[in-house]
This record gives structure tokens, C-alpha cells and sequence, in this order.
């Protein structure tokens, strides 16, 4: 690992450090793409230029993603997270620094004027009127997790406390992005024996732009969202569609090759002869998460079976299976 990618490390880690609450309740992306557990997002620079661009917008910088099942909205704020530390790498610890040396600032102002009973709210002060601002290249994205953020939560009030650590650590830290995946559930979680949902509490942070949100929902489960219209029109919604055409072949051959080289094995069959099955027979299912998921159990199976080398016909034998149909292979051979 390089020195840069050491210190970008060492900021990602300092930032988990800062934010202990969305830490424990969600992942840190960067970090995920730092260690190589984060899949690449292929051909889908054109909507992670349009996110970057509105995460940039002094007013409403948060993004709702709406497509299918499958499409991969996650994947695309994957990608976001891979392009943001690939540009971090590259960048020294500008913010790091400037912040270090603002709370410094914040620190020596409040000591000399300690014995004059004032604070920063009643005595304007430039220190804290200009804040460092974060660059895009120094931004955090966590992927937060609504099922952990509510479990646990045995006393009346305890979830609210967690939302509300939440919004607080990200006011203090102008960098993180939350990511909230099927965020239509903020609607409802947490409404229940006269609580406040996730969507009521975060409303006003949103308003005030203490935080940046980007969400993640399929087209049909955006009516939950809708309804809250006060909710809603905080967003800046992109619509994702699937992947098709040359770009969708391209996209195919990468999938098929990285997760060979994940699983270590050997393959001589075709990435469009296996998409075309798959879209014969999973037509209700979406590319790539249908191509991927036929691949990857394929790939899984080999090493189960100790074997180092695979052909066509067994990517064939997964999708028979998976479809409950009859494969036809001789026809097509």
C-alpha cells in the first residue's frame, strides 16, 4: 500500500472515529473500496457525474435514485464511493488539515475571551462564521443500515436519540454522506406507539442542509416517499435504467471476467451467449443483477466441485435449474 493510500486510510478511519453513531450503524464505503470489497460500477459515469454535481448544489443536495430491482442504484453509489477515494489518493489531507487548524482557531478564541462570559453566539466571529469547507474528493459515504438503526431500540425515545446523534455528527462533520438503501422505509420505521418516523426527524436537518442524504428505491415503492411531499421535494431524483445494447454487452464480458478472477476459475463460454439465455429464460428479472446472479452461483458451484475450469454448459445447468425450464443447448450449438 502507498504512503497516499496509507493517509487516506488513516482520514477514513479519523472520520469513523468522529462519527462513532453512523460508524456502528453503518459501513464506510471508502474504506470498503480501499480494502477491495467493493465490486466496480461499469458504464455509469454519466449518472455518478450528475450525483457529484448535485452533492455540489448549496440547496438541496440530496439524491433519491428510482429503477427497477436490480438495475443497480447501489452499485452506482458504490462507484461514487470508488471515484471520490481514487481522487482522495491522489489529494494530500487538504480538509483534514484546514479543520485541524479551525478547531485550533475555535480553541485559542474561546480561551482568550473565557473570562468575558461570551461565546460564539453572542459575539460575531469570523472563526466560526467560515468553517472549512470540504472538497468533493474529501466526502465520506456511509451506507447505513435502517434494520440496525432501529433494532435494539427496547425504550421509548432510543431511536430517536440514535437519528438525532446522527444529525449532530454530521453537522460536526460537513464531509460524510449518508446513504440510506431502500429509503422509502424512513417513512414508516420508527412510527409506531406515537414515536416519530426516521423521515419526520430528518426533515429538518435536511431543510437546514446539516446533512446530505442519498437514497436508493424501486420505481413502484417511490409512492411511499411521494406522500410525504415536505419529504420528497428535498430530493433531486435521477431515474436509473437498466444497462442494454452494446453497453450492456461491454458491461457483461467485465462482470464475467472479474468474477472468474474472484472465484479462480477458468471459463471459455461466452458472456453473450450467457446473457441471452438468461434473458430467455429469467425474462422478468433485470440486467446485470440477473446476469450477475447466474454467474456467480455458476463460479460459486466450480469451487464447491474443486474444479478450476468451466464451459458453457454449466452456466447452462444453473439457469435450468433456477428457471424450471428445458435448455434447448443442441439448438442453439
Amino acid at each position: 500500500m502507498t504512503k497516499s493510500q496509507n493517509d487516506a486510510r488513516t482520514y477514513y478511519m479519523n472520520t469513523n472515529d468522529s462519527c462513532p453513531t453512523i460508524a456502528k450503524y453503518g459501513r464506510n464505503l471508502n474504506l470498503l473500496y480501499l480494502d477491495g470489497r467493493i465490486d466496480r460500477c461499469y458504464h455509469r459515469d454519466d449518472t455518478i457525474t450528475q450525483i457529484q454535481k448535485i452533492l455540489l448544489r448549496k440547496n438541496k443536495a440530496n439524491i433519491m435514485l428510482t429503477g427497477s430491482a436490480g438495475c443497480g442504484k447501489t452499485a452506482i453509489v458504490e462507484g461514487l464511493a470508488a471515484v471520490i477515494t481514487e481522487r482522495r489518493i491522489t489529494f494530500s489531507d487538504t480538509y483534514a488539515k484546514l479543520k485541524r487548524k479551525h478547531s485550533a482557531a475555535v480553541k485559542k478564541w474561546k480561551k482568550e475571551n473565557a473570562d468575558k462570559a461570551i461565546s460564539e453566539n453572542s459575539v460575531p466571529c469570523p472563526i466560526f462564521d467560515d468553517p472549512p469547507k470540504p472538497l468533493l474528493c474529501d466526502c465520506v459515504i456511509y451506507d447505513v443500515s435502517l434494520t440496525a438503526l432501529v433494532g435494539g431500540a427496547k425504550y421509548r425515545g432510543e431511536f430517536e436519540e440514535r437519528i438525532q446523534r446522527m444529525i449532530d455528527e454530521c453537522r460536526a462533520n460537513p464531509e460524510v454522506i449518508l446513504f440510506f438503501d431502500e429509503m422509502h422505509h424512513l417513512c414508516r420505521i420508527g412510527a409506531s406507539e406515537g414515536c416519530e418516523s426516521a423521515a419526520q426527524m430528518l426533515k429538518p436537518a435536511l431543510a437546514r442542509k446539516d446533512i446530505r442524504v442519498i437514497g436508493a428505491t424501486t420505481t413502484e415503492e417511490k409512492a411511499y416517499v411521494a406522500k410525504d411531499k415536505a419529504l420528497a421535494r428535498r430530493f433531486s431524483e435521477i431515474e436509473v435504467q437498466s444497462l442494454f445494447g452494446d453497453v450492456a454487452a461491454e458491461t457483461e464480458k467485465h462482470i464475467l471476467k472479474d468474477y472468474c478472477q474472484f472465484h479462480n476459475v477458468h471459463t471459455d463460454a461466452s458472456a453473450d451467449a450467457i446473457l441471452a439465455q438468461v434473458q430467455r429464460l429469467l425474462p422478468h428479472t433485470v440486467f446485470p443483477d440477473n446476469f450477475i446472479n447466474v454467474v456467480d452461483e455458476t463460479l460459486a458451484g466450480a469451487v464447491f466441485e474443486g474444479r478450476e475450469s468451466i464451459n458453457i454448459t454449466h452456466f447452462y445447468a444453473v439457469l435450468q435449474q433456477k428457471s424450471g425450464m428445458s435448455n434447448h443447448t443442441e439448438d442453439e450449438e
